[in-house]
């Protein structure tokens, strides 16, 4: 780190933006600007080369439809990944957790299991792990949460402790996602297992672990569910957020209700 200017930052970040897309890009830099305050807080560096950098993708960036899966392909890939309880291989549980919760992915590898209320069956959001500073943090938008989750996935969770105490798995900050040779799984690997999974079952357009929050959030909505309570479940910071994310969305179902709304008006008048 001692060793990179502005100057070199700059030629790897534009080496990046060729296959990356904006908001990719701007998230990899706000990464290392979050390495490089550390490194100036401890004085390990003296100044910041990531200041004033050109932060532009150009990779094209997903359309709304292309961040989340139908319905049907969704009850598809969590049957799927619920399939197989294995310790050594819990990757396919986090996709199923993912899909069951919109919990987001530092939220999934940093879930410890004192944090699992198996009694109430309900999972409380405390802490998130940052892969940059490698350090477990406070969540983003609402400090603590609680996310409801059924009785179904309580069992599959219950399941895969058992199943980690059973084979003594060293997991010395008792996570619920921890791979025994690995350690921490890293996002590459979760999406990578998601890509297969989504191969397997012919699922397209292909999403990444952030579209499968994406598509927990559209299908509650579509079901019905209070936009407020969609919100805090994801930890939105406000609902202006989750209006925005889902906008499109929305929209359709605006079109929707009008014509309920028009329904029951010629049932009145």
């Amino acid at each position: 780190m001692k060793s990179l200017t502005k100057t070199r930052y700059q030629k790897y970040l534009n080496g990046y933006t060729k296959t990356h897309a904006d908001h990719s890009v701007r998230q990899f830099n706000t990464h290392i600007r979050a390495a490089v305050q550390n490194a100036l807080d401890e004085q390990i560096i003296a100044t910041d080369f990531t200041k004033k950098a050109v932060v532009k993708g150009q990779g094209a960036k997903k359309s709304e439809e292309e961040k989340y899966i139908n319905y049907a392909d969704f009850v598809r890939l969590l049957r799927l990944s619920s399939e197989k309880i294995d310790s050594f291989y819990s990757t396919r549980l986090m996709i199923y957790l993912a899909g069951t919760t919109g919990m987001r992915f530092g939220e999934l590898i940093g879930l410890k299991w004192s944090e699992v209320d198996f009694e109430n069956e309900i999972i409380n959001i405390k802490l998130e792990y940052n892969y940059v500073t490698k350090i477990f943090t406070e969540p983003k938008g609402y400090k603590i949460r609680k996310i409801t989750i059924n009785s179904k996935t309580a069992k599959i969770l219950l399941d895969l402790k058992d199943n980690q105490i059973n084979h003594e798995l060293d997991n010395p900050d008792n996570l619920v996602f921890f791979n025994p040779t690995y350690g921490i799984v890293s996002n590459n690997a979760a999406n990578s297992v998601l890509r297969r999974m989504q191969k397997n079952l012919e699922i397209y357009p292909t999403i990444t672990m952030h579209g499968l929050r994406h598509t927990h959030g559209s299908v509650l909505l579509m079901k019905g569910i209070n936009i407020l309570a969609v919100s805090k479940r994801l930890g939105h910071a406000s609902v202006d957020i989750t209006l925005g994310v889902y906008a499109h969305l929305l929209k359709e179902l605006e079109d929707r209700e009008n014509d309920k709304i028009k329904s029951e008006l010629d049932k009145i008048i």
